[in-house]
C-alpha cells in the first residue's frame, strides 16, 4: 500500500499490475494457474488502490509467471489464462499505455530529491 500512496502522490493516475504466483498449490513445474486466486488478488488490490485514490478503470491487472516467463512478451499470452479477462501480455499492455501530458508549470519545476546519505572516497562523493 505504501508504494501505491507514493505513486499517487507523485501524480500517477493509472497502474499496470503484474500478478505473479498464480499456482494452484500443485508441485512446482506442474502447477496450473488458478483464476480464482487471480480474481481474489485483483479484488484485494483494487480495494487497497481505490482507498488511496486510484480509479478502477485506470487499473490493469496482468497474470504472469515470472519463473516460467509466461505472459511477459508480445504474442506470448499464456494458454493458462485463455478465456480470462486479460488484455494481453505484460509487454503488450505496457506498449499500448498512453502517456499523460504534464498538467501545469509546477510540473515543469526542477526535480528535487532528498539525500539520505553521502559516501566519500578520495576526492569523489556519491549519494
Amino acid at each position: 500500500k505504501e508504494h501505491a500512496v507514493l505513486a499517487r502522490s507523485l501524480g500517477f493516475e493509472s497502474l499496470v499490475i503484474a500478478v505473479n504466483r498464480l499456482g494452484d498449490g500443485s508441485k512446482h513445474g506442474e502447477a496450473k494457474w488458478s483464476k480464482a486466486r487471480f480474481e481474489e488478488t485483483r479484488s484485494q488490490l483494487q480495494v487497497a488502490l481505490k482507498s488511496v485514490g486510484f480509479l478502477e478503470e485506470h487499473l490493469t491487472f496482468i497474470p504472469v509467471s515470472a519463473i516460467a516467463g509466461e505472459n511477459l512478451k508480445e504474442g506470448q499470452t499464456s494458454e493458462a489464462c485463455r478465456g480470462w479477462d486479460v488484455e494481453g501480455s505484460l509487454l503488450e499492455v505496457l506498449e499500448t499505455c498512453s502517456l499523460s501530458a504534464r498538467r501545469d508549470a509546477a510540473d515543469l519545476a526542477p526535480l528535487r530529491i532528498s539525500v539520505s546519505g553521502l559516501e566519500k572516497r578520495g576526492n569523489a562523493a556519491a549519494c
